[in-house]
């Protein structure tokens, strides 16, 4: 099985044949898997109907990694038949494989198994989802059968079993929300078949949504992006709901009108619905009091939080759906809004990074002049505006801004400002100014104040040798200094837009977190004695490896590798969700430069999508080498100790909590 000679598969057939019922059958059954040849098929569904629980795992890793999802969908008729717990906790498991396999050939043998089983509701929900996940436009009509149905007319609170990850499928209606997820995201993905998504789906999508207290997010998002006529006087209604704000000193709860309002202003957006406009832009002016303080500090005291809440929903969310409209006639009204201090920070900050989606150029050179501007002076409230705008650069980069960018960021900076500068540079990417990535450089080896700022840019926007050198220079630092890059590496990931993918900056991150892993750093001893042990999460080795050359830097592999693992929801206006992302990176896989085939299958790999990269690897050409090289790379992966970055998860879970 490690060797992978396909001359190998008669001779160990032979052998378990002879041995049907030998101890070692699941070691024959994996290494029949990793060779990975199709005559191994049948021998493994038939060992895998008698299999015990442990051996059955085994087989199935097997069928995963020798056949793909075929052969997962394949073992779907090996599951117990005789015992209805039993069946469900194995379709349970089939299912879990199939989903984090997915591989975009397992299409057809899904379709064909659940037509012909004709299995519960739950499971053709499933079969829908995993069609979806896989960019498969026939996974919505099943998904659109159970939007309607609710979860008492499907489950029984004594069938124990019934359960996911989410708890009783009786208390949770996690099966429809993420189909709304999946509905919205083949919307995005296919937009040529928006028509038969909505003729699957539209109808069932509206009950789901008019049957609840609140509307989910997520079907709000397919809705709009599918473009549903039917959903538009709806969609006015979530979003200009006819309630009164709250009034100063109102106790909790907070109204549900105004929860729902941020989503149905953003979708609204989406939609661009002409007679919503002005009335996004009125959501501006809706604090009559100008001097009123709802900034944070603001909603501390005074009985504002209730209004101060609700103001900052239907303005965050009005600048949301003027991203996603991308209308230039917004910009003065959204920078006066920014430059407001007696707004909420969170809403302002919401503003700047919807700015970057509408501003026109003119607009976006007054951003520039801005940034410069307001970064430069003293006051925090006046730094907090310069660092809001840097976050408008950041969304939607701009190389050509870069060297200005470079020149405005400075040592008495606001730390925030100065972090926030480093990712609008790191972002819009250093390759045509060489000046300024070397003047960064010179910040690292030289400014205690600009240090960890000017490297988190070129990590981000350098080269993968400029990448690497510029960690391998802290070695002349304390660990400390270090571990302060690390963290602000993993937080200039809370987002990516399609942009990422098409200016290549993906592929950059993935280039440059491998070359920063190949370098070695030995930090000395403090003065006075023997360096302590090594305290946190992120400790790593304090002193030199058994080889003397040092610790390897894989915590950018690691922390990157979880900000992909983390792309599972939609977060905000023009963001990625990882089904999209990888439906992408297959289509570029395919289609691109060899440059580009190369950058995909790479960030595909990196990603561990071993489903895509096992059809890709049937492709014809360039990038069938390419696939058959990196899945042989992902199964022989070197053996590393991962990081912990359970200290992120507070982080990972806001960036990931917005409607």
């Amino acid at each position: 099985g490690e060797i992978g000679d396909p001359a190998a598969v008669d001779p160990i057939l032979e052998f378990a044949k002879a041995n049907p019922k030998a101890y070692y059958l699941p070691a024959s059954a994996q290494a029949l898997g990793k060779i990975g040849d199709e005559r191994a098929r049948e021998p493994l569904l038939q060992a895998l109907r008698s299999a015990d629980d442990d051996s059955r795992k085994k087989f199935l890793d097997a069928l995963r990694d020798g056949i793909g999802g075929v052969g997962l969908v394949l073992a779907l008729d090996t599951v117990d038949q005789e015992s209805e717990q039993r069946q469900w906790f194995q379709y349970r498991q089939l299912f879990k494989l199939i989903e984090l396999l997915a591989d975009p050939r397992a299409g057809d043998a899904l379709l064909a198994w659940v037509e012909r089983v004709k299995p519960h509701q739950h499971w053709r929900t499933e079969v829908g989802l995993r069609l979806a996940e896989i960019g498969d436009a026939r996974g919505a009509a099943y998904i659109g059968e159970r939007m309607p149905i609710e979860a008492k007319d499907l489950y029984t609170k004594q069938k124990f079993w019934q359960a996911d990850e989410g708890g009783h499928l009786l208390g949770t209606d996690r099966q429809r929300i993420i189909g709304g997820r999946m509905l919205a995201d083949l919307a995005k993905m296919l937009s040529d078949k928006r028509p038969g998504l909505l003729a699957a789906a539209e109808e069932p999508v509206i009950k789901w949504l008019t049957a609840r207290p609140q509307p989910h997010a997520n079907g709000l998002r397919f809705l709009a992006i599918a473009g549903s006529a039917k959903a538009l006087p709806l969609m006015r209604d979530w979003a200009f709901p006819p309630d009164k704000l709250p009034v100063e000193g109102q106790q909790p709860p907070f109204p549900k009108a105004f929860e729902t309002a941020q989503s149905g202003l953003r979708y609204i957006g989406v939609m661009k619905d002409g007679q919503s406009f002005e009335k996004l832009l009125d959501q501006f002016e809706r604090k009559k009091d100008r001097k009123m303080d709802i900034t944070q500090k603001g909603l501390e005291g005074a009985g504002l939080a209730m209004l101060g809440m609700a103001l900052r929903a239907v303005t965050l969310g009005a600048s949301h759906g003027l991203a996603e409209w991308g209308d230039p006639r917004a910009e003065k009204k959204m920078m006066e809004f920014i430059e407001d201090e007696t707004w909420n920070e969170e809403a302002r900050l919401g503003a700047c990074e919807s700015l970057a989606w509408l501003a026109s150029p003119e607009g976006f050179k007054k951003v520039v002049e801005k940034t410069r501007e307001f970064a430069a002076k003293t006051d925090p409230k006046q730094q907090f505006i310069g660092a809001c705008y840097a976050q408008t650069l950041a969304r939607r980069p701009d190389p050509e801004v870069v060297p200005m960018l470079v020149e405005t960021l400075r040592p008495d900076m606001e730390i925030h400002a100065r972090v926030s500068l480093a990712q609008a540079i790191g972002l819009s990417g250093l390759a045509k100014h060489p000046e300024a990535e070397q003047r960064l450089f010179d910040h690292v080896k030289s400014s205690v104040e600009l240090r960890t700022a000017a490297a988190l840019a070129l990590v981000l926007g350098g080269s993968a040798d400029t990448a690497a050198r510029t960690v391998a220079k802290f070695a002349d630092f304390e660990k400390v200094v270090l571990d302060d890059l690390k963290d602000l590496y993993y937080l200039a990931f809370g987002y990516w837009s399609h942009l990422d993918l098409d200016n290549g900056n993906i592929y950059r991150w993935v280039e440059n977190a491998e070359a920063i892993s190949r370098v070695r750093i030995a930090f000395a001893e403090p003065a006075g004695g023997a360096a302590g042990p090594a305290e946190g999460p992120d400790a790593g080795p304090a002193e030199p490896a058994a080889d003397g050359l040092g610790a390897p830097q894989r915590w950018a592999i690691e922390r990157l590798a979880a900000q992909f693992d983390g792309l599972q929801f939609d977060n905000g206006p023009h963001s990625e969700t990882r089904v999209v992302l990888r439906y992408r990176l297959i289509q570029a896989a395919k289609t691109g430069t060899p440059e580009l085939k190369r950058g995909a299958i790479r960030t595909l790999k990196f990603m561990k999508e071993q489903g895509s990269l096992m059809a890709l690897r049937q492709e014809p050409g360039e990038t069938g080498e390419f696939a058959a090289r990196a899945f042989h790379e992902l199964k022989n992966p070197r053996a590393e100790a991962p990081e912990d970055l359970s200290k992120f998860e507070d982080q990972k879970k806001k960036q990931s909590s917005s409607p």
